[in-house]
């Protein structure tokens, strides 16, 4: 059975607030977010959307923010999403979709990280938030049901403004949001098993033991 396609984008992606946010390659809807959006509303919204369908890919756009927790000084890795962000306990909210994926071994959602915000570029070696980062991912694709498809490194992307001027708002803009290629490494992470996983050049997976 084909599916559909669904976006989510953070506004906080660009640091300022634009009307509208979209994908250079359109998908069949995008639901935009930000601080104000919980997570499980999300997912209601999403699935209520889909009706009788089921999601070939749900495409994430957001930051991946590096910081240190208040409690211990560890450096701590969460992805900016909704109001609670992803992070291995936000995962189960994704059990909503639950069943509603096209496959559970190809990606049916993807996890784009434009950059981290509040640390050194360096910090992205860090194998502890390496760590944490494979937990959200694992957590997610167990809740969902499906693989996820992710990277330790960052994916650059582009932007580009367009004109949505109206005589109520000339000023007003859409932002166009294009990921590009993914870059660098590539995993997978598949529901119910210990990730990440790579793709070979004979199309099967095998597991990442080292990062």
């Amino acid at each position: 059975m084909a599916g559909v396609t669904v976006s989510v984008i953070d506004r906080r992606i660009e640091g300022r607030t634009y009307q509208a946010y979209s994908l250079k390659v359109p998908r069949a809807t995008s639901f935009t977010v930000d601080a104000a959006t919980g997570i499980v509303k999300l997912m209601t919204d999403i699935k209520t959307w889909l009706g009788a369908r089921k999601i070939s890919t749900l495409t994430m756009v957001g930051h991946g923010i590096s910081g240190k927790d208040g409690r211990t000084g560890a450096q701590v890795y969460v992805y900016e999403i909704c109001k609670e962000y992803l992070t291995e306990f936000s995962a189960p909210a994704f059990g909503i979709l639950k069943g509603r994926f096209a496959s559970k071994t190809v990606p049916g959602i993807e996890l784009i990280s434009c950059g981290p915000s509040g640390s050194q570029k360096s910090v992205l070696l860090d194998k502890a938030l390496i760590s944490q980062g494979v937990k959200i991912c694992q957590a997610i694709a167990n809740a969902a049901g499906t693989a996820v498809r992710a990277s330790p490194d960052t994916q650059i992307y582009g932007s580009s403004m367009q004109s949505m001027a109206t005589a109520a708002n000339p000023l007003a803009r859409r932002l166009v949001v294009n990921p590009g290629p993914w870059e660098g490494k590539v995993w997978t992470f598949l529901p119910g098993k210990s990730g990440p996983y790579r793709t070979t050049a004979s199309g099967t997976y095998q597991r990442v033991r080292k990062w």
